[in-house]
C-alpha cells in the first residue's frame, strides 16, 4: 500500500487523548470504531477472511481483542505505519487466531493458512474506497451538526445538492430564493467546513497537516 510508512514525530489527537487516561482511551476507541468499523467490514467481505466467519463477527471480535488494548495502540504509535494499515494487519492476526480456534475444535473450513497471511491488492483498494466514503460521511455529519447550531442548514443543503447531486447553480439559487452569487458563497462556506472536518479526521490518525493533501490523493489513487 502506497504511503504506508510515515515519520511519527508529531503529537497527534490520539497521543493527546491517550495521555488523559481511561476517559481519553474511550474517546480513542470511539473514534476508531466510528471511522474504521464499516471499512474493515467491507474490506473483510472482499478478502479471504470472509471464509472464516461472518465479517461483522470478525471485526467486532478484533475491536474487543486488539483495539481496546492500550498496548496495541501504543505499538501503533511507534510503528511508523498508517493506522488503516495497522488495523488491516491486526484484523488478519485476529482472523488467524479464530482459525486456530476452529482447528482446535475441528471446525476449520479447510482454507490453507497462507490465504489469511497478507492483505491482497484488490481488497486494499476496497478498503481505501470504503475509507473515503466513511470519512466523507462522517465529515458531512459534522458539517450538518455545525450548520444546525449556527442556523445555516441551507448552506449545507446547497453544497450537497451541488457537489453530490450535480444540480445547476441557477436552479439551486432559485430554490433558496437567492441570487446566484449568494448561492456560490453559501456553497463555499459549507465546503470549507466539510474540508476542515475531513482534515481533522485524517489528522486524528497521525497524518501531519502538511501531508493531508497527499494522503487524500493516495486514498483516491488506491481506491481507483
Amino acid at each position: 500500500m502506497s504511503g504506508q510508512h510515515f515519520p511519527n514525530t508529531m503529537r497527534t489527537w490520539i497521543d493527546e487523548r491517550l495521555s488523559r487516561g481511561d476517559h481519553g482511551l474511550e474517546e480513542v476507541h470511539g473514534h476508531i470504531m466510528d471511522v474504521y468499523y464499516r471499512p474493515l467490514t467491507i474490506y473483510c467481505q472482499g478478502s479471504s477472511l470472509r471464509h472464516i466467519a461472518e465479517c461483522e463477527e470478525i471485526v467486532s471480535g478484533f475491536f474487543v481483542s486488539y483495539v481496546h488494548r492500550l498496548d496495541y495502540l501504543e505499538r501503533w504509535r511507534t510503528s511508523g505505519i498508517r493506522l488503516r494499515r495497522w488495523l488491516m494487519n491486526g484484523l488478519h492476526l485476529h482472523a488467524k487466531d479464530l482459525r486456530k480456534q476452529q482447528q482446535r475444535h475441528g471446525r476449520a473450513s479447510g482454507m490453507i493458512e497462507e490465504e489469511v497471511s497478507e492483505p491482497g491488492a484488490d481488497a486494499e483498494r476496497i478498503m481505501a474506497r470504503a475509507m473515503l466514503q466513511e470519512i466523507a460521511r462522517l465529515a458531512m455529519e459534522k458539517t450538518r451538526a455545525e450548520a444546525a447550531e449556527s442556523g445555516s442548514e441551507a448552506h449545507v443543503e446547497l453544497f450537497h445538492r451541488y457537489e453530490v447531486g450535480g444540480e445547476p447553480i441557477e436552479s439551486l439559487a432559485r430554490s433558496q430564493g437567492v441570487e446566484v452569487p449568494r448561492a456560490h458563497v453559501m456553497i463555499r462556506t459549507a465546503r470549507r467546513r466539510f474540508v476542515r472536518h475531513v482534515r481533522d479526521l485524517l489528522e486524528r490518525d497521525g497524518v501531519a497537516p502538511e501531508q493531508i493533501d497527499s494522503e487524500v490523493r493516495s486514498l483516491l489513487e488506491e481506491s481507483a
